[in-house]
């Protein structure tokens, strides 16, 4: 992985390093509304882009068109150690789960119409709500959020068969 990292450019490191902030799976979207801060949505897409030329991350394409990326575990585990080293690492952590409560509040869940598309949606995120969850956990003011969090997903943990994981959130 040290070998495929040192070929990145300064720039892609950092994105590759700011990725490290959301769970091995995400969205264009997210990615763009997480990093946004830091970097223009062009230059995080070519980054994404320059990452999966390096086999340091893969680009999917749903059925549902929408783009998703994923890294494998031992890579997003590299990519998180150069998180830590970054200045902005705290401050992206929040913005990742401040951007994960809001796509939950976005999402009309409570639509019946909706239901069946949107737990797919919630489900291939899991990990990055389990980490915006964990994240509202530690922080100080994050009780509330957590609370908004967790009363959104409680229909999805329901009907997609995660109860014991939404009590021990809700708990």
């Amino acid at each position: 992985i040290q070998w495929s990292y040192d070929l990145l450019s300064p720039k892609v490191r950092t994105a590759f390093a700011r990725l490290g902030a959301l769970a091995p799976g995400f969205t264009t979207d997210a990615a763009v509304r997480i990093l946004g801060e830091y970097s223009d949505p062009v230059e995080i897409i070519a980054s994404a882009e320059d990452l999966s030329e390096q086999s340091l991350l893969r680009k999917v394409s749903g059925a549902d068109g929408i783009v998703r990326w994923d890294m494998l575990l031992t890579i997003h585990d590299f990519a998180v150690e150069h998180l830590a080293k970054l200045p902005e690492a705290a401050a992206l952590r929040h913005v990742h789960a401040r951007a994960y409560l809001a796509f939950a509040e976005e999402s009309e869940w409570f639509e019946v119409a909706n239901q069946p598309e949107l737990a797919a949606t919630f489900e291939a995120d899991l990990d990055n709500y389990r980490s915006a969850l964990r994240f509202l956990q530690e922080d100080e003011g994050g009780s509330r959020d957590m609370l908004r969090l967790t009363t959104i997903l409680a229909n999805f943990w329901w009907i997609r068969g995660h109860t014991s994981e939404g009590r021990q959130w809700l708990d």
